[in-house]
């Protein structure tokens, strides 16, 4: 068992290193930066000499589908080359337990997710720092922007407007804690999903097929597509006002996510044993 694991940290470690530097990844994390910077910024200027609650920034960001839409494109940029494979991993995969390979590749997507939502938080709290308390209390900007000033704060500064309902039903952390492990858990769901369909067909069906489904998302979220249940599609169960609109525990999103992870994980473990990697290669060479 210590070896398997061995194996397996060695693995996830020299996935990280070799794609470092990889242009996709970086221009995928600069995107989220951007939109973190912009959503920040907004804020700010919406909030004027106010002081704020730090998770303010970050809660106003992800509660924005659009927002939210265009950072999980930045993620899907950072994971877009899954599952990864190139001529030199092929002879890496051929010399040890191809499921060893699979754990390491799906540990490697994971710490890139958790790891992007994190760099955006803390650039919504790095830009807001001097203005923030942190006190578990929402600010008076934002029970005013909720309640009175709705309409100037998105017309003139572009900004989500959450609910009273949604300030009075949640405290600040616990908004930003949901967003935050919402987002990171509907990130791993889509992003193992494009894995799968990428080691079945190739990482451009992957990719098309996970915004496919985000787009639906974002339809349902911003009520295109009223008919459809919101708890379909991933997307709509990290929205928070819609959640709580809805009356669905937190606990019951947190197993949806859970269940449809491990049904992936072994589906990838099944898939991976039968897998041509050199016709693999040779395909994605082809298709690039």
């Amino acid at each position: 068992m210590n070896k398997k694991l061995r194996t397996v940290r060695y693995l996830w470690g020299q996935q990280l290193l070799e794609n470092l530097g990889s242009s996709k990844i970086i221009s995928g994390y600069i995107l989220g930066v951007l939109i973190s910077v912009l959503a920040s910024v907004q804020y700010l200027q919406y909030a004027g000499n106010r002081s704020i609650h730090l998770a303010e920034p970050m809660v106003l960001m992800m509660e924005n589908p659009v927002y939210r839409f265009i950072i999980f494109i930045g993620l899907l940029l950072v994971l877009s080359n899954a599952p990864f494979i190139t001529e030199r991993s092929v002879l890496m995969i051929y010399r040890i337990n191809r499921k060893e390979w699979a754990i390491s590749s799906l540990l490697y997507m994971v710490t890139h997710i958790f790891a992007y939502y994190a760099l955006s938080l803390l650039i919504t709290i790095m830009i807001t720092a001097k203005h923030s308390y942190i006190g578990n209390v929402w600010s008076r900007a934002m029970i005013r922007l909720a309640s009175v000033e709705q309409k100037s704060a998105m017309v003139k500064f572009g900004l989500s407007i959450p609910s009273t309902s949604l300030l009075k039903d949640i405290s600040p952390y616990k908004a930003l804690l949901f967003l935050y492990f919402a987002n990171c858990f509907c990130g791993i769901l889509l992003i193992f999903l494009a894995y799968l369909i990428s080691l079945r067909k190739n990482f451009i069906w992957g990719n098309l097929v996970v915004l496919l489904i985000q787009f639906v998302g974002l339809s349902v979220s911003r009520e295109y597509m009223w008919h459809v249940p919101f708890w379909i599609a991933p997307f709509s169960l990290t929205d928070l006002e819609l959640v709580i609109v809805n009356k669905m525990p937190f606990r019951n999103i947190g197993i949806y996510f859970a269940v449809i992870i491990m049904i992936e994980v072994i589906c990838v473990c099944r898939v991976i044993r039968t897998k041509d990697w050199f016709l693999h290669v040779g395909e994605e060479n082809e298709s690039m």
